[in-house]
């Protein structure tokens, strides 16, 4: 169901001339394993990505607070990578 949704998307996007890219946000405790689940339907389709675990892992957990949210460093380092992507998430 997840890889359907992502192939939804992807498709939806490009049909309204639109670039997909799905960014994967990995919680604390779970490591890479939804990218993992999503890789091949993303490889298949040629959907750009950006996984959270190849910035700030997941199981580093001194990326995280006690609630289970991004450090403001690993925030940091995420936003980096997004704003080359899309310059225009700058303003965000």
């Amino acid at each position: 169901m997840l890889q359907a949704m992502v192939s939804d998307f992807a498709a939806t996007a490009r049909q309204d001339g639109k670039f997909p890219i799905v960014v994967v946000l990995n919680d604390k405790g779970y490591e890479d394993h939804l990218i993992q689940v999503l890789l091949p339907r993303l490889g298949q389709e040629a959907i750009p990505y950006v996984s959270t675990h190849a910035i700030a892992p997941a199981s580093n957990l001194s990326n995280f607070v006690g609630d289970g949210h991004f450090t403001q460093s690993a925030n940091q380092r995420i936003a980096t990578v997004l704003t080359v992507i899309n310059p225009s998430l700058v303003s965000l």
